[in-house]
Protein backbone atom coordinates (compact mmCIF):
# COMPACT_ATOMS: atom_id res chain seq x y z
CA UNK A 1 0.00 0.00 0.00
CA UNK A 2 1.24 3.51 -0.78
CA UNK A 3 2.75 5.56 2.06
CA UNK A 4 0.30 8.42 1.52
CA UNK A 5 -2.64 6.01 1.59
CA UNK A 6 -1.33 4.48 4.82
CA UNK A 7 -1.25 7.93 6.39
CA UNK A 8 -4.79 8.65 5.20
CA UNK A 9 -6.09 5.30 6.37
CA UNK A 10 -4.46 5.70 9.75
CA UNK A 11 -6.10 9.04 10.34
CA UNK A 12 -9.48 7.78 9.13
CA UNK A 13 -9.39 4.81 11.46
CA UNK A 14 -8.30 6.92 14.41
CA UNK A 15 -11.20 9.33 14.01
CA UNK A 16 -13.55 7.31 16.19
CA UNK A 17 -15.79 9.78 17.98
CA UNK A 18 -17.96 12.62 16.81
CA UNK A 19 -16.65 14.93 19.50
CA UNK A 20 -13.06 14.42 18.36
CA UNK A 21 -13.82 15.36 14.74
CA UNK A 22 -13.54 18.97 13.69
CA UNK A 23 -16.69 20.43 12.20
CA UNK A 24 -16.10 21.11 8.54
CA UNK A 25 -17.92 23.64 6.44
CA UNK A 26 -17.44 26.22 3.74
CA UNK A 27 -15.33 29.10 4.95
CA UNK A 28 -15.80 32.57 3.49
CA UNK A 29 -13.00 33.53 1.13
CA UNK A 30 -11.48 36.80 2.22
CA UNK A 31 -11.31 39.43 -0.49
CA UNK A 32 -9.64 42.13 1.55
CA UNK A 33 -6.19 43.27 0.51
CA UNK A 34 -3.11 43.29 2.68
CA UNK A 35 0.57 44.21 2.47
CA UNK A 36 3.66 42.32 3.05
CA UNK A 37 9.09 40.18 -3.66
CA UNK A 38 10.04 38.44 -8.09
CA UNK A 39 13.36 38.41 -9.54
CA UNK A 40 14.03 38.41 -13.20
CA UNK A 41 11.28 36.41 -14.80
CA UNK A 42 12.21 32.73 -14.76
CA UNK A 43 11.80 30.43 -17.75
CA UNK A 44 8.20 29.30 -18.32
CA UNK A 45 6.93 25.96 -17.11
CA UNK A 46 3.22 25.79 -17.81
CA UNK A 47 0.60 27.33 -20.03
CA UNK A 48 -1.01 30.55 -18.93
CA UNK A 49 -4.74 30.62 -18.32
CA UNK A 50 -6.87 33.65 -17.66
CA UNK A 51 -9.75 33.39 -15.22
CA UNK A 52 -12.02 36.06 -13.84
CA UNK A 53 -11.74 37.17 -10.22
CA UNK A 54 -14.34 35.84 -7.80
CA UNK A 55 -17.48 37.95 -8.30
CA UNK A 56 -18.39 40.33 -5.51
CA UNK A 57 -22.16 40.13 -6.10
CA UNK A 58 -22.51 37.12 -3.81
CA UNK A 59 -24.43 35.24 -6.50
CA UNK A 60 -23.53 31.54 -6.88
CA UNK A 61 -21.33 30.82 -9.90
CA UNK A 62 -21.89 27.06 -9.70
CA UNK A 63 -24.77 24.86 -8.70
CA UNK A 64 -25.18 21.31 -7.52
CA UNK A 65 -26.67 18.96 -10.08
CA UNK A 66 -29.34 16.73 -8.56
CA UNK A 67 -31.59 15.64 -11.45
CA UNK A 68 -31.39 12.87 -14.06
CA UNK A 69 -28.32 14.55 -15.55
CA UNK A 70 -26.47 14.02 -12.30
CA UNK A 71 -27.40 10.33 -12.33
CA UNK A 72 -26.19 10.01 -15.92
CA UNK A 73 -22.85 11.63 -15.11
CA UNK A 74 -22.46 9.54 -11.97
CA UNK A 75 -23.07 6.32 -13.91
CA UNK A 76 -20.62 7.28 -16.65
CA UNK A 77 -17.91 8.12 -14.13
CA UNK A 78 -18.32 4.88 -12.22
CA UNK A 79 -18.39 2.84 -15.43
CA UNK A 80 -15.02 4.30 -16.35
CA UNK A 81 -13.46 4.04 -12.89
CA UNK A 82 -10.74 1.66 -14.06
CA UNK A 83 -9.82 3.84 -17.03
CA UNK A 84 -9.84 6.92 -14.83
CA UNK A 85 -7.83 5.18 -12.09
CA UNK A 86 -10.47 5.96 -9.49
CA UNK A 87 -10.18 4.63 -5.95
CA UNK A 88 -7.45 2.15 -6.83
CA UNK A 89 -6.20 2.12 -3.23
CA UNK A 90 -9.52 1.61 -1.54
CA UNK A 91 -9.20 -0.69 1.46
CA UNK A 92 -12.87 -1.65 1.22
CA UNK A 93 -14.55 -4.08 -1.13
CA UNK A 94 -17.60 -1.85 -1.57
CA UNK A 95 -17.95 0.17 -4.74
CA UNK A 96 -17.07 3.88 -4.70
CA UNK A 97 -19.96 6.27 -4.95
CA UNK A 98 -20.44 9.75 -6.35
CA UNK A 99 -21.45 12.05 -3.55
CA UNK A 100 -21.73 15.35 -5.45
CA UNK A 101 -21.84 16.71 -8.99
CA UNK A 102 -21.41 20.44 -9.64
CA UNK A 103 -21.78 22.43 -12.85
CA UNK A 104 -20.67 25.92 -13.85
CA UNK A 105 -23.46 26.16 -16.42
CA UNK A 106 -20.97 25.98 -19.30
CA UNK A 107 -21.03 22.25 -19.90
CA UNK A 108 -18.31 21.55 -17.34
CA UNK A 109 -18.75 19.47 -14.21
CA UNK A 110 -16.83 18.63 -11.05
CA UNK A 111 -17.57 15.17 -9.66
CA UNK A 112 -16.73 14.28 -6.06
CA UNK A 113 -16.22 10.53 -5.69
CA UNK A 114 -16.24 8.98 -2.22
CA UNK A 115 -13.88 5.99 -2.37
CA UNK A 116 -14.59 4.82 1.16
CA UNK A 117 -15.80 6.23 4.46
CA UNK A 118 -14.33 5.75 7.91
CA UNK A 119 -15.34 7.35 11.18
CA UNK A 120 -16.43 10.85 10.13
CA UNK A 121 -13.74 11.22 7.44
CA UNK A 122 -13.85 9.98 3.89
CA UNK A 123 -11.31 9.32 1.15
CA UNK A 124 -12.35 11.45 -1.84
CA UNK A 125 -11.16 11.78 -5.43
CA UNK A 126 -12.32 14.23 -8.08
CA UNK A 127 -13.15 13.91 -11.76
CA UNK A 128 -13.35 16.77 -14.27
CA UNK A 129 -16.11 16.26 -16.84
CA UNK A 130 -16.95 18.24 -19.98
CA UNK A 131 -19.94 17.78 -22.26
CA UNK A 132 -18.79 17.78 -25.91
CA UNK A 133 -20.94 16.79 -28.90
CA UNK A 134 -23.46 15.06 -26.63
CA UNK A 135 -20.72 13.01 -25.03
CA UNK A 136 -18.96 13.30 -21.71
CA UNK A 137 -15.18 13.72 -21.79
CA UNK A 138 -13.67 13.06 -18.39
CA UNK A 139 -10.33 12.86 -16.65
CA UNK A 140 -9.07 12.35 -13.13
CA UNK A 141 -8.10 15.68 -11.55
CA UNK A 142 -5.04 14.14 -9.89
CA UNK A 143 -6.39 15.22 -6.50
CA UNK A 144 -7.26 12.93 -3.61
CA UNK A 145 -8.32 14.23 -0.22
CA UNK A 146 -9.04 12.68 3.14
CA UNK A 147 -11.64 14.60 5.09
CA UNK A 148 -15.01 16.01 4.10
CA UNK A 149 -14.51 18.39 1.15
CA UNK A 150 -17.14 21.02 0.44
CA UNK A 151 -17.46 23.29 -2.61
CA UNK A 152 -18.52 26.89 -1.99
CA UNK A 153 -20.79 27.71 -4.95
CA UNK A 154 -20.19 31.46 -4.56
CA UNK A 155 -16.41 31.27 -4.89
CA UNK A 156 -15.77 27.91 -6.60
CA UNK A 157 -13.44 27.10 -3.73
CA UNK A 158 -13.24 23.48 -2.57
CA UNK A 159 -12.56 23.49 1.17
CA UNK A 160 -11.22 20.51 3.08
CA UNK A 161 -10.01 19.82 6.62
CA UNK A 162 -8.06 16.62 7.21
CA UNK A 163 -7.54 15.39 10.76
CA UNK A 164 -4.06 13.92 11.12
CA UNK A 165 -5.09 11.95 14.23
CA UNK A 166 -8.25 10.88 15.93
CA UNK A 167 -8.03 13.56 18.58
CA UNK A 168 -7.91 16.27 15.94
CA UNK A 169 -4.85 17.83 17.55
CA UNK A 170 -3.56 18.88 14.10
CA UNK A 171 -5.59 19.70 10.99
CA UNK A 172 -4.37 20.08 7.40
CA UNK A 173 -6.64 22.77 5.97
CA UNK A 174 -6.65 23.03 2.17
CA UNK A 175 -8.38 25.09 -0.49
CA UNK A 176 -8.62 24.39 -4.24
CA UNK A 177 -10.17 26.57 -6.94
CA UNK A 178 -12.30 24.95 -9.63
CA UNK A 179 -12.19 26.92 -12.88
CA UNK A 180 -13.91 24.34 -15.09
CA UNK A 181 -10.99 22.63 -16.84
CA UNK A 182 -8.70 22.89 -13.80
CA UNK A 183 -8.71 22.23 -10.07
CA UNK A 184 -5.86 24.38 -8.73
CA UNK A 185 -4.36 24.61 -5.26
CA UNK A 186 -5.06 27.91 -3.48
CA UNK A 187 -3.55 27.19 -0.08
CA UNK A 188 -2.69 24.42 2.36
CA UNK A 189 -1.57 24.80 5.94
CA UNK A 190 -1.38 22.93 9.23
CA UNK A 191 -3.56 24.29 12.03
CA UNK A 192 -3.36 23.32 15.68
CA UNK A 193 -6.51 21.67 17.01
CA UNK A 194 -4.99 21.92 20.47
CA UNK A 195 -2.05 23.94 21.69
CA UNK A 196 1.15 22.83 19.89
CA UNK A 197 -0.76 19.97 18.30
CA UNK A 198 1.08 20.02 14.96
CA UNK A 199 4.49 20.49 16.61
CA UNK A 200 3.86 17.50 18.88
CA UNK A 201 3.07 15.35 15.83
CA UNK A 202 6.16 16.63 14.03
CA UNK A 203 4.33 17.21 10.74
CA UNK A 204 5.49 20.74 9.96
CA UNK A 205 8.87 19.41 8.81
CA UNK A 206 8.47 17.00 5.88
CA UNK A 207 9.72 13.44 5.78
CA UNK A 208 12.80 12.75 3.66
CA UNK A 209 10.72 11.32 0.81
CA UNK A 210 8.78 14.60 0.53
CA UNK A 211 11.61 17.06 1.17
CA UNK A 212 12.48 19.90 -1.23
CA UNK A 213 16.18 20.76 -1.32
CA UNK A 214 18.37 22.70 -3.75
CA UNK A 215 19.06 19.56 -5.77
CA UNK A 216 16.15 17.19 -5.24
CA UNK A 217 12.42 16.93 -4.64
CA UNK A 218 11.50 13.65 -3.00
CA UNK A 219 13.30 10.83 -4.81
CA UNK A 220 13.97 12.88 -7.95
CA UNK A 221 17.38 14.54 -8.18
CA UNK A 222 18.77 16.96 -10.74
CA UNK A 223 21.07 15.26 -13.30
CA UNK A 224 19.69 11.85 -12.33
CA UNK A 225 18.57 9.84 -15.36
CA UNK A 226 14.97 8.82 -15.75
CA UNK A 227 16.09 5.18 -15.53
CA UNK A 228 17.81 5.83 -12.19
CA UNK A 229 14.69 7.51 -10.82
CA UNK A 230 12.52 4.57 -11.85
CA UNK A 231 14.64 2.34 -9.64
CA UNK A 232 13.81 4.51 -6.61
CA UNK A 233 10.08 4.93 -7.17
CA UNK A 234 7.56 2.57 -5.56
CA UNK A 235 6.18 -0.19 -7.82
CA UNK A 236 2.80 1.51 -8.10
CA UNK A 237 4.26 4.79 -9.37
CA UNK A 238 3.03 5.96 -12.76
CA UNK A 239 4.95 8.15 -15.21
CA UNK A 240 2.95 9.95 -17.86
CA UNK A 241 4.13 12.25 -20.64
CA UNK A 242 2.88 15.78 -20.08
CA UNK A 243 3.22 19.15 -21.78
CA UNK A 244 4.87 21.56 -19.37
CA UNK A 245 4.18 24.67 -21.42
CA UNK A 246 3.67 26.09 -24.87
CA UNK A 247 7.34 27.01 -25.02
CA UNK A 248 8.90 23.86 -23.54
CA UNK A 249 9.35 20.31 -24.79
CA UNK A 250 7.31 17.48 -23.25
CA UNK A 251 8.02 16.42 -19.68
CA UNK A 252 7.02 13.60 -17.36
CA UNK A 253 4.42 13.62 -14.58
CA UNK A 254 5.05 11.31 -11.63
CA UNK A 255 2.00 10.02 -9.74
CA UNK A 256 1.38 7.54 -6.98
CA UNK A 257 -2.12 6.25 -7.61
CA UNK A 258 -4.32 9.22 -8.51
CA UNK A 259 -2.19 11.81 -6.71
CA UNK A 260 0.30 13.82 -8.74
CA UNK A 261 3.66 14.05 -6.94
CA UNK A 262 5.79 16.27 -9.21
CA UNK A 263 6.66 17.04 -12.84
CA UNK A 264 10.00 16.56 -14.58
CA UNK A 265 11.75 18.19 -17.54
CA UNK A 266 14.87 16.80 -19.18
CA UNK A 267 18.03 18.13 -20.80
CA UNK A 268 18.13 15.51 -23.57
CA UNK A 269 14.84 15.25 -25.44
CA UNK A 270 14.74 14.49 -29.15
CA UNK A 271 12.96 17.62 -30.35
CA UNK A 272 11.88 15.95 -33.60
CA UNK A 273 10.38 12.82 -32.08
CA UNK A 274 9.84 14.47 -28.65
CA UNK A 275 10.79 11.22 -26.98
CA UNK A 276 12.15 10.89 -23.47
CA UNK A 277 14.36 7.86 -22.78
CA UNK A 278 15.71 6.23 -19.64
CA UNK A 279 19.02 7.97 -20.42
CA UNK A 280 17.44 11.44 -20.37
CA UNK A 281 18.76 13.49 -17.45
CA UNK A 282 16.50 15.44 -15.14
CA UNK A 283 16.98 19.19 -15.62
CA UNK A 284 13.84 20.49 -13.87
CA UNK A 285 11.72 19.21 -10.97
CA UNK A 286 8.43 21.01 -10.29
CA UNK A 287 6.32 20.41 -7.17
CA UNK A 288 2.69 21.52 -6.84
CA UNK A 289 1.71 18.91 -4.27
CA UNK A 290 1.40 20.58 -0.82
CA UNK A 291 2.92 17.55 0.91
CA UNK A 292 6.33 18.47 -0.53
CA UNK A 293 8.08 21.17 1.50
CA UNK A 294 11.44 22.60 2.38
CA UNK A 295 13.14 21.91 5.71
CA UNK A 296 11.49 25.08 7.00
CA UNK A 297 8.05 23.64 6.22
CA UNK A 298 7.38 25.88 3.20
CA UNK A 299 5.92 24.41 0.01
CA UNK A 300 3.07 24.61 -2.49
CA UNK A 301 0.03 26.07 -0.77
CA UNK A 302 1.95 27.83 2.00
CA UNK A 303 0.31 31.24 2.55
CA UNK A 304 2.71 34.01 1.64
CA UNK A 305 2.58 35.57 5.08
CA UNK A 306 3.81 32.27 6.57
CA UNK A 307 6.57 31.90 3.98
CA UNK A 308 7.70 35.46 4.73
CA UNK A 309 8.16 34.52 8.38
CA UNK A 310 10.78 31.99 7.20
CA UNK A 311 12.39 33.74 4.23
CA UNK A 312 11.83 37.46 4.87
CA UNK A 313 10.35 39.98 2.42
CA UNK A 314 8.57 38.65 -0.67
CA UNK A 315 8.59 40.40 -4.04
CA UNK A 316 6.07 39.32 -6.68
CA UNK A 317 6.43 40.07 -10.36
CA UNK A 318 5.45 39.09 -13.89
CA UNK A 319 6.20 39.96 -17.51
CA UNK A 320 3.82 40.02 -20.46
CA UNK A 321 6.61 38.48 -22.52
CA UNK A 322 6.62 35.44 -20.25
CA UNK A 323 2.91 34.58 -20.47
CA UNK A 324 2.26 36.81 -17.41
CA UNK A 325 3.41 34.02 -15.11
CA UNK A 326 3.71 35.46 -11.62
CA UNK A 327 6.86 34.62 -9.65
CA UNK A 328 7.95 35.15 -6.06
CA UNK A 329 11.42 35.90 -4.75
CA UNK A 330 12.24 36.02 -1.05
CA UNK A 331 14.94 38.21 0.42
CA UNK A 332 16.58 35.26 2.25
CA UNK A 333 16.19 32.13 0.21
CA UNK A 334 15.45 29.32 -0.09
CA UNK A 335 18.60 27.93 -1.73
CA UNK A 336 19.64 31.39 -2.94
CA UNK A 337 23.32 30.70 -2.29
CA UNK A 338 23.47 27.19 -3.73
CA UNK A 339 25.88 27.04 -6.69
CA UNK A 340 24.82 25.35 -9.90
CA UNK A 341 21.06 25.26 -9.36
CA UNK A 342 18.24 27.75 -9.18
CA UNK A 343 14.81 27.82 -7.59
CA UNK A 344 11.71 29.29 -9.20
CA UNK A 345 8.69 29.91 -6.97
CA UNK A 346 5.31 30.57 -8.55
CA UNK A 347 2.31 32.20 -6.89
CA UNK A 348 -1.23 30.82 -6.70
CA UNK A 349 -2.36 33.17 -9.48
CA UNK A 350 -5.32 32.25 -11.69
CA UNK A 351 -7.31 30.98 -8.74
CA UNK A 352 -9.40 33.56 -6.89
CA UNK A 353 -7.81 36.34 -8.95
CA UNK A 354 -5.54 36.55 -11.99
CA UNK A 355 -2.62 37.70 -9.81
CA UNK A 356 -1.74 37.26 -6.16
CA UNK A 357 0.13 40.57 -6.11
CA UNK A 358 -1.37 44.06 -6.09
CA UNK A 359 -0.09 46.02 -9.10
CA UNK A 360 -0.68 49.51 -10.55
CA UNK A 361 -3.76 50.18 -12.62
CA UNK A 362 -3.55 48.77 -16.18
CA UNK A 363 -2.95 52.16 -17.76
CA UNK A 364 0.03 52.68 -15.45
CA UNK A 365 1.66 49.30 -16.11
CA UNK A 366 4.83 48.64 -18.01
CA UNK A 367 5.81 45.32 -19.56
CA UNK A 368 7.39 44.06 -16.34
CA UNK A 369 5.56 44.49 -13.05
CA UNK A 370 6.90 44.11 -9.53
CA UNK A 371 5.35 44.60 -6.10
CA UNK A 372 5.70 43.78 -2.41
CA UNK A 373 1.95 44.21 -1.87
CA UNK A 374 -0.27 41.16 -2.17
CA UNK A 375 -3.75 39.85 -1.50
CA UNK A 376 -4.84 38.01 1.60
CA UNK A 377 -5.20 34.73 -0.29
CA UNK A 378 -1.69 34.98 -1.83
CA UNK A 379 0.24 31.74 -1.43
CA UNK A 380 2.90 29.64 -3.11
CA UNK A 381 1.53 27.77 -6.10
CA UNK A 382 4.58 25.71 -7.05
CA UNK A 383 8.29 25.33 -6.39
CA UNK A 384 10.69 24.33 -9.16
CA UNK A 385 14.39 23.63 -8.99
CA UNK A 386 16.49 23.58 -12.14
CA UNK A 387 20.03 23.77 -13.45
CA UNK A 388 21.39 27.21 -14.14
CA UNK A 389 21.46 27.81 -17.91
CA UNK A 390 25.11 28.92 -17.79
CA UNK A 391 26.36 25.55 -16.48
Amino acid sequence: MKKNQLRILGALILCTSLLSCKSIGAKPASQTQSLTTASETAPPLEDSAEVSPVPSSGEPITRRVEDSLASEIMNQVLKQKQKLGLCQDSVETSEPEVSEVYTNGQGQYLVNVLCFMAAYQGAHEFVLVESLDNQFEMEHSGLSLAGYPTLDAKTNILYNDYKLNGAGSCIQSSQYHWSGPHLRLVSSMYEDGVANGCEDLGVRSPSSDQLITSTRIGSAKLEMTLGELKQLLPPEAELQATQLGVDLPPGMRVSFGPEVQYDLAFDSVNLETQLISDQSKIAWIIARNPNYRTAEGVGPGTPLKEAVSQYSTATLGYSHENESRESIQFAKGPFSNTPGTQVWIRSNQWTLTDFAGLYPKPEQRTNYQQTQNYRDHAAIGSIAIYQRPDR
